[in-house]
């Protein structure tokens, strides 16, 4: 019982997704962060299947690029661009790390964190024009092909060298990751020392008290991780490994930053790690598809 209230706090926190009310109480919490990947699941299928039933209808890729980036703020409610902006806000500031913690509570957002945003949408949307572009008309996918192979230089003698991987391959990859990403935010949760152990984060942790990590959801997590980056692999090694590549960087760079700038983990930052971590991977895909 305590596992399936888990997981009904997991989508109740992160997605719109209906589920029985019932009190929270912190044995049910501490394993909350095991079914953080849920949602990402639910959010990769929804894009998967966008994406399949729109390759068989004939509409502009734009108007289908912005569906697509839609789906995620549907399901999720948009609640981590909140932490997401909170985040650059205090990045912005140069000062001492408790001065970015109070930036980081604070409501309201500034006007550095506005025109990042603009910044995020317009990346996070030209990706995935391009992914379906590419998808859509193959002549562009032709002319990369040709331009890496040589055969618009030599075109009496080139052979067409075939794609290491398919769009769909692509497709499929970045829709797991919005599973991966989770995977990882999770694991911080779990695994991150706080710089603030007052907030919800912190009961969703499952720490006791003297702080330490709470073993059995991390080893659940790892275990969801590893069938992730085996999925993804077996799609396709190539991409999969990029994609997984970038994330890892990416997660060093958010553990960096967490312990550096904010003296340790807080919900605002896995918010905006999460943000980062599928920009990253919906870049790296757009990537792909352009120069396979």
């Amino acid at each position: 019982m305590t596992l399936i209230k888990a997981f009904f706090i997991a989508l109740s926190t992160y997605s719109r997704i209906p589920v029985p009310n019932f009190e929270w109480k912190e044995k049910d919490m501490k394993f909350t962060p095991v079914f953080f990947p849920i949602v990402g699941l639910i959010i990769g299928a929804a894009e998967f299947l966008v994406y399949s039933l729109f390759k068989k209808v004939n509409l502009p890729v734009f108007a289908m690029s912005i569906l697509i980036c839609v789906v995620p703020i549907i399901i999720t409610k948009g609640i981590h661009f909140n932490g997401y902006m909170h985040t650059l806000d205090a990045l912005s500031f140069g000062g001492k790390n408790e001065k970015r913690l109070e930036i980081l509570r604070d409501l309201h957002v500034g006007a550095y964190s506005v025109i990042k945003m603009f910044v995020f949408v317009g990346l996070f949307l030209g990706s995935v024009y391009l992914l379906l572009f590419y998808s859509f008309d193959n002549s562009l996918l032709t002319f990369s092909q040709d331009l890496f192979s040589g055969s618009m230089l030599l075109e009496d003698t080139a052979v067409m060298v075939a794609a290491p991987y398919t769009i769909e391959q692509l497709v499929m990859i970045w829709a797991l990751g919005f599973t991966l990403s989770r995977l990882m935010t999770a694991i911080s949760v779990v695994t991150f020392s706080f710089s603030d152990k007052t907030g919800i984060m912190y009961k969703f942790s499952g720490r006791d008290s003297k702080g330490s990590v709470n073993k059995p959801a991390l080893i659940c997590l790892i275990i969801e991780e590893l069938a992730v980056i085996t999925a993804m692999i077996v799609i396709n090694s190539i991409a999969g490994s990029a994609v997984i590549a970038v994330t890892l960087l990416i997660f060093i760079y958010y553990s960096l930053i967490s312990h550096k700038k904010f003296g340790g983990f807080t919900g605002d930052l896995a918010g905006w790690f999460l943000c980062i971590a599928e920009l990253g991977m919906t870049l790296t895909v757009a990537l792909l598809a352009v120069i396979a």
